[in-house]
C-alpha cells in the first residue's frame, strides 16, 4: 500500500479514537459545566443580576442536559471502524458554543472595582480552560475552540479595564493559552504515534499468525489451566477434539495423532505463564523408518538365505562326488550297475550346477530367450526321459507319458521349456514312493491352449506346504526351498518353472492333497506364444516386469 493509503488509514482510525474519547468524557463535562455554573449563578443570584444570572444558569443546565443526553445515546452503539469527521466538527461548534456562554460572564457578572468577584471570574474561567483542555487534549480542534471561545472574552475585558494588575493578569493568561495549545498538540501527536504503533503491531500480529498459519506444523496456545485459547488450522484439523491439551514434555515424544499419521510433540512454556504445544509431521521420517527397517530386515533375511543355499549346496555336490571319489580309489573293478550309480551321481552334479546357472542368467535378466516353432510331443518326451534319468532305470516303468495326437507345433523356447517341464516331472518322482506311478498327459484344451498335466500318485502337500511352494514360485528366498524338493535338490527347479512359464504366457496351477497326490497344470495359450516370439524380437533384458506371478494361494484353496 501506497503512502497517501496508509495516511488515510490513520487519518481514519484517528477520528474513531477521538470519537471514543470524545464519548467518554461527556459526562465528566457535563457535570463540570453544570457544577460550575451553579457555583457562579450563586454569586449574582441575589444582586442586582439576579435575572441574568437566573437566565444564563438555565442555559448553562440545558446545556449539560443535552451533553448527557448524547451520551446516553453514543455509548448505546456501536462505534464503526470507520468514522467521518462530521460527528466531531459537531463537538468543535457545540464546544465554542459553550465556551463562549462562559467567557461572557466576563462581561455579563464583571464588576469594575470590585477585584474579588473579578477574581472569581478569572480562576473560574480559567479553570474551564485548563479543564477542557486537559480533559479532551488529543482532540485539538475541539480543545483549542473551547478555550480560544473562553479565554477571548475574559482577555478583551482586560483589555477594557486597562489597569497594570489587569495587564499583568493578561500576560499570565496568554502563557497559558499558549502552554495549553502546545499541550493539546503534544497530545495529539501522542495520540497519532500510539495509532502507529498499534497498526505496527497489528501488522506484525497479522504477520505471525500468517507465518504459524503457514507452517506446516500444528501450533496450539494454551493458558496456564492448559486450557486451549487459540490455533492454526493444522492443529484444529488434527485435534479436532481437543481442548485441554495432553501432558507433552519440552524434549517433545512421538506419537500417532491418526490411522496414517506420525507427530512429534512438544509442550513449551511461555514467559505469561502460558504454553505453547507445537507437533511437527514425521510420517514420511517414520514410512522410510520403516522402509529401512524391512530392508534391514530383508537384507538378514537374504543372508541367512544365502548360507542355507549354500549350506545345500555343499550337501547336494558332496553326496554324489564322495562316491565318485571313492569309486576312483577303488581297486576293485565295480560292475554294471555300480557304474550306473556313480553315472546318476555325476548327472546329478551336472544338474545341480545347470540348474544353479539357469537361475543366475534368468534372475540377471541376461538369458536370452529363443523363440521358435517346436514339436511339443518332442519337448515332453525329451523331459521325461532327462528326469528319469536322474532316478535310473528304477522309476522308468512307472512313469507315464500320454500325448494327445492333435497336438500342434508350438511356438516357444524349446530348452527353456524342456527344463522347466523336467523340473515338474523331477519334483513328482521326488515325491513319489518307487510303487506309485507318475505320468505326464498332454492334450488340446476346448479354448485352444495346450495344456500339459504333471501328476503323481504320492504323499502330496499339506496346505502350509503349499503355501512355500507359493513363496518360491513368487520369487521368495530360497532358505528352506530344499525342503521342498526332498533330499536331493537345492530348491532352484520351481524358480526356474516359474520364471520360464511367466515368459511364456503360460499358466501354472498345482492342486494337492495329502497321502493322495499331486497335480501340476501347466496351459500353454498359442497365442501367446505368438506373442512371446514377438518379444524375442526385442533386446533380451526388455523382459515385461509387470507380468503379474503365479496366485498359488488360489488354486490351494480351490
Amino acid at each position: 500500500m501506497d503512502a497517501a493509503g496508509d495516511e488515510a488509514i490513520l487519518q481514519a482510525e484517528l477520528r474513531r479514537q477521538q470519537t471514543l474519547l470524545l464519548t467518554q468524557q461527556l459526562p465528566v463535562m457535563a457535570i463540570v459545566n453544570a457544577l460550575n455554573a451553579l457555583l457562579v449563578s450563586s454569586l449574582f443570584l441575589f444582586g442586582t443580576k439576579a435575572l441574568l444570572a437566573g437566565v444564563w444558569l438555565a442555559i448553562m443546565i440545558a446545556s449539560s442536559a443535552l451533553q448527557m443526553m448524547s451520551w446516553f445515546n453514543l455509548r448505546k452503539r456501536v462505534v464503526p471502524q470507520t468514522v467521518s469527521g462530521k460527528g466531531l466538527r459537531r463537538a468543535e461548534i457545540s464546544s465554542a458554543v459553550i465556551g463562549l456562554l462562559w467567557g461572557l460572564t466576563a462581561f455579563f457578572f464583571w464588576r469594575s472595582g470590585d477585584f474579588f468577584s473579578q477574581t472569581i471570574v478569572i480562576v473560574v474561567l480559567g479553570g474551564m480552560a485548563a479543564g477542557v483542555v486537559s480533559l479532551l487534549a488529543p482532540i485539538p480542534t475541539v480543545s483549542r475552540a473551547m478555550l480560544i471561545s473562553i479565554l477571548t472574552p475574559l482577555g478583551l475585558r482586560l483589555v477594557w479595564e486597562g489597569q497594570p494588575i489587569h495587564w499583568v493578569i493578561l500576560a499570565l493568561l496568554a502563557v497559558l493559552c499558549f502552554a495549553l495549545i502546545k499541550g493539546a498538540e503534544r497530545s495529539h501527536r501522542h495520540m497519532i504515534e500510539l495509532i502507529r504503533s498499534a497498526g505496527a503491531m497489528r501488522g506484525v500480529q497479522a504477520d505471525l499468525a500468517d507465518a504459524i498459519e503457514a507452517t506446516s506444523d500444528a501450533i496450539g496456545h494454551f493458558d496456564a489451566g492448559l486450557h486451549l485459547i487459540a490455533a492454526n488450522t493444522r492443529f484444529n484439523e488434527w485435534f479436532p477434539d481437543v481442548s485441554v491439551v495432553a501432558c507433552d514434555s519440552a524434549e517433545g515424544h512421538v506419537r500417532a495423532v491418526a490411522a496414517d499419521r506420525w507427530v512429534v510433540s512438544k509442550l513449551l512454556p511461555t514467559s505469561r505463564g502460558g504454553f505453547v504445544s507445537v507437533h511437527t509431521d514425521i510420517t514420511d521420517l517414520k514410512q522410510r523408518e520403516d522402509q529401512i527397517q524391512a530392508a534391514r530386515l530383508s537384507a538378514e533375511e537374504a543372508s541367512r538365505a544365502k548360507s542355507a543355499f549354500i549350506e545345500q549346496v555343499g550337501v547336494t555336490l558332496r553326496a554324489p562326488m564322495e562316491e565318485v571319489v571313492a569309486y576312483l580309489g577303488s581297486n576293485d573293478s565295480a560292475n554294471e550297475e555300480r557304474r550306473a550309480e556313480i553315472a546318476s551321481h555325476a548327472v546329478r552334479v551336472l544338474e545341480t550346477v545347470s540348474d544353479i546357472a539357469d537361475i543366475s542368467t534368468i534372475d540377471s535378466q541376461s538369458y536370452e530367450y529363443r523363440f521358435a516353432f517346436a514339436n511339443v510331443r518332442a519337448i515332453v518326451e525329451w523331459s521325461a526321459k532327462a528326469a528319469a534319468a536322474r532316478f535310473g532305470k528304477r522309476r522308468t516303468a512307472n512313469l507315464q507319458v500320454n500325448i494327445h495326437e492333435e497336438i500342434a507345433d508350438l511356438v516357444c523356447d524349446e530348452r527353456a521349456l524342456k527344463r522347466s517341464l523336467m523340473h515338474l516331472i523331477v519334483n513328482a518322482l521326488e515325491n513319489t514312493p518307487d510303487d506309485k506311478d507318475v505320468g505326464v498327459d498332454v492334450r488340446k484344451a476346448h479354448d485352444g491352449q495346450v495344456e500339459v498335466c504333471v501328476w503323481d500318485f504320492g504323499s502330496g502337500f499339506e496346505p502350509d506346504h503349499l503355501a512355500q511352494i507359493q513363496d518360491l514360485l513368487d520369487g521368495a528366498q530360497v532358505a528352506h526351498a530344499h525342503d521342498l524338493q526332498g533330499s536331493h535338490g537345492i530348491g532352484l527347479g520351481l524358480r526356474i518353472v516359474s520364471q520360464v512359464l511367466q515368459r511364456h504366457r503360460a499358466s501354472l496351477k498345482i492342486l494337492s492333497e495329502p497321502t493322495l497326490g499331486t497335480f501340476a497344470y501347466v496351459k500353454l495359450p498359442y497365442r501367446a506364444s505368438i506373442y512371446a516370439a514377438q518379444d524375442a524380437l526385442e533386446p533380451a533384458n526388455d523382459i515385461d516386469q509387470s507380468t503379474p506371478r503365479l496366485d498359488l494361494a488360489s488354486v490351494a484353496s480351490a
